[in-house]
């Protein structure tokens, strides 16, 4: 039997140190919760939005978040 692994331990294999770093916030969010919306990302980031819909661009592009509607579902 496999142990369940956190987000933040499965994007560290396909995400760099330094966009770890920037992501922290959300993806300690997406741990807790279902999903994220954009206003809430950026007030957790306190970034433009466009900074945030970047930062949930390369979420999404790592292929272990989804996006539905507009908000971004974890997919774990």
């Amino acid at each position: 039997m496999s142990a369940i692994r956190k987000l933040s331990e499965v994007l560290s294999e396909v995400l760099s140190e330094k966009d770890i770093a920037k992501l922290k916030p959300i993806i300690d969010y997406l741990e807790a919760h279902a999903g994220i919306s954009p206003q809430t990302a950026k007030s957790l980031i306190n970034e433009s939005e466009a900074t945030v819909t970047r930062y949930l661009k390369i979420l999404v592009e790592s292929g272990l978040v989804v996006q539905q509607g507009k908000r971004i579902m974890s997919y774990m």
